[in-house]
Order: structure tokens, then sequence, then C-alpha cells
């Protein structure tokens, strides 16, 4: 299966002490367990905001894997 994620879910993993952190968290671990995990541009290009490098955004998101 593979389950697309959302810029919401990867940013509660990414903010310290987000209100839904560990739940999205658990929630990408379980969509994990079950396939692959995939964002679109948008995402991809929402989270960079997030990042001084593409590289940093690159490293967090294989992190997840």
């Amino acid at each position: 299966m593979i389950t697309a994620v959302d810029t919401n879910i990867l940013l509660d993993v990414l903010i310290p002490a987000a209100p839904a952190g560990e739940t999205s968290q658990r929630l990408l671990e379980i969509a994990l367990q079950r396939g692959s995990l995939v964002i679109s541009e948008i995402v991809y290009a929402e989270l960079a905001a997030h990042f001084s490098i593409s590289k940093e955004l690159d490293n967090f998101l294989h992190s997840l894997s």
C-alpha cells in the first residue's frame, strides 16, 4: 500500500511539542509498516520553508523511513 502524506502530519512530527505530534508519528509508523510513504511536490515545497537548505529537508524525510 502507498500512503500520501500531507504537510500537516509532517509538521506535527517536525515541530517540537506539537499538540498532535505523537499521534501523527504513530500514524506515520503504522502507514510505513503497511507500505510506502509519498509526498507531493506541493508538500515538499511547503516543508522547504522550514529548512535552510534542501539537504536538511531530504534528511528529515529519509529519517521517517
